[in-house]
């Protein structure tokens, strides 16, 4: 599905968005995880700071319309990312136990009395 917005072009299916000053960024991942990201393509004679306010607008707008075109079940799954579900099964949440610290005291002379 292609949006277009604010000189924008989205392509969810193809997990790019381009604009039309000729930058482009390809993502990867899901967003909202720890392995989502993109790449951008800087054409010539773009400012470094218009470079990086585009790109910030880029991924504002791939992350958006990914929420809005997402079905409503991918959508719950991914806000909650330690809910794992498989088909005909009831749901079970995954958490990361903390981790278990022992001190020693140092070691005490024994007194002679």
């Amino acid at each position: 599905m292609t949006q277009q917005r604010n000189g924008w072009t989205v392509d969810h299916s193809a997990c790019l968005v381009w604009h039309e000053s000729g930058l482009s960024i390809s993502f990867e991942g899901v967003p909202g995880t720890s392995h989502f990201g993109g790449s951008p393509s800087r054409p010539e004679g773009l400012s470094h700071h218009r470079f990086l306010a585009l790109v910030r607008e880029g991924f504002q707008l791939y992350r958006d319309g990914y929420r809005s075109v997402q079905p409503e079940d991918q959508n719950q799954e991914n806000q909650n990312p330690g809910l794992s579900t498989s088909p005909g099964r009831t749901p079970v949440i995954t958490r990361r136990r903390s981790r278990l610290t022992l001190s020693i005291p140092p070691r005490y002379s024994m007194i002679e009395c």
